[in-house]
């Protein structure tokens, strides 16, 4: 992931829960390297240097399908046959209440698989 630090400029810290956590030149805290997805984007996790309390910075970054016509300045965009791809990130600042949100949601979704995805639940 570019972030325009270089590895060597994060330092380890400890774990938690199998968790490696980093700290960044400004000493806040990285929370294991990026997740990559089946298609090939990242999720990355970092601690926010809001003086507003504590607060989690969640970045994705990759790219998706868009309408060959569009102008979005704010993306890079490339072609792939006859589909064109814009590509970036976004990062999302959550305060520990949204996070929490968001981890409900996402343990709803992990809780059903079995469920739901009896027949192909395998990792």
């Amino acid at each position: 992931m570019s972030d325009g630090m270089g590895s060597s400029e994060w330092q380890n810290d400890e774990r938690r829960e199998g968790i490696e956590i980093t700290r960044t030149p400004r000493g806040f805290h990285r929370y294991g390297v990026p997740v990559t997805t089946d298609y090939g984007h990242t999720v990355d996790v970092r601690e926010s240097s809001s003086a507003l309390g504590p607060h989690v910075w969640l970045f994705a970054k990759g790219s998706t399908s868009v309408d060959p016509g569009s102008h979005d300045p704010h993306y890079d965009k490339t072609m792939h046959g006859d589909h064109v791809y814009r590509s970036g990130s976004i990062g999302v600042h959550l305060t520990p209440a949204q996070a929490r949100a968001v981890i409900e949601r996402l343990q709803a979704w992990l809780d059903e698989i079995p469920e739901r995805w009896a027949e192909t639940a395998d990792d």
